[in-house]
């Protein structure tokens, strides 16, 4: 994980009056350890693998910060799925295809598209 990421979190939440904890550590190192999109529940799968007693509740909040801070963009693919996209920072422009038979995301960058 890119340490600016954890970072430019650290000072995020500082500005809003909140505390660093060790649980918002570990989804914040499950969100960005990959470049895979994933849906919250996912996420926290991710996280309690890194420590079996993570909240939840936890997870879904730090997940609307991240939104919040501009660390991880939200994407509707439809039929009530939204997954993060934790490639956001490094390439903030570019577009999602979905793959109609096994729901993947691939990323690409159209430069003709204004």
């Amino acid at each position: 994980m890119d340490p600016a990421i954890k970072e430019r979190f650290d000072e995020f939440i500082a500005k809003r009056g909140l505390r660093r904890t060790g649980q918002r550590d570990l989804i914040v190192e499950a969100a960005f350890s990959s470049d895979e999109h994933f849906t919250a529940e996912e996420l926290w799968v991710r996280t309690r693998k890194l420590d079996p007693k993570a909240s939840r509740a936890t997870v879904y909040r730090t997940i609307a910060l991240l939104e919040e801070s501009g660390l991880l963009r939200e994407i509707d693919l439809g039929r009530d799925e939204r997954v993060y996209d934790p490639n956001f920072l490094e390439s903030p422009d570019h577009n999602h295809l979905i793959c109609v038979d096994c729901g993947k995301v691939i990323e690409f960058e159209d430069q003709n598209a204004a």
